[in-house]
């Protein structure tokens, strides 16, 4: 549970970020359950590792992203609540460059955060819109979740388009 501990520190969705980590196995067990699997936390840092390089490299990080997403389950109900996952993870990982670009956060619990963050200028107004481009993309796959096509490919096209955003900005 020690090893642990940062992941749960670190995951933010809106139901986690309200739960109190004391209750929460009474409160929400699944929330629970999702902090603690081992799979999950392999998607976030795989995720993670890929989201701390501009411009992103769109080939490994599918490899590396689907692979771990696939990873998780079999039944296509659960792909695409999972694949909804990789958009949240984003989210988060994005909101936190946003803040730090802003001078709200000086550092962040997220180690990958910090170290993108180290390359980058507060207040840059280029890379403010630049990653709030990204951001935009990750809300639009969160509100669809990749419905109505096959999921790789969705969680392809996801990345795909983070990366001609990193490189190019609003396109």
């Amino acid at each position: 549970a020690v090893r642990a501990l940062p992941f749960l520190v670190a995951l933010a969705s809106p139901l986690i970020l309200s739960a109190d980590l004391r209750t929460i196995n009474q409160t929400h067990p699944e929330c629970l359950q999702l902090m603690l699997n081992p799979e999950m936390r392999t998607l976030r840092e795989a995720l993670f590792r890929h989201l701390a390089r501009l411009p992103l490299d769109p080939l490994p990080m599918t490899e590396e992203v689907v692979a771990a997403w696939e990873a998780l389950s079999k039944d296509s109900h659960s792909k695409r609540i999972n694949a909804t996952w990789v958009a949240r993870f984003a989210i988060e990982f994005y909101q936190s460059v946003l803040r730090f670009l802003a001078g709200a956060d000086q550092s962040s619990a997220v180690p990958e955060v910090s170290a993108l963050c180290k390359k980058l200028a507060v207040g840059d107004l280029g890379t403010i819109d630049r990653i709030a481009a990204m951001l935009d993309r990750c809300f639009a796959a969160e509100r669809d979740p990749m419905a109505n096509v096959m999921l790789p490919l969705a969680l392809e096209a996801f990345i795909d388009d983070l990366a001609k955003t990193s490189r190019i900005g609003n396109a």
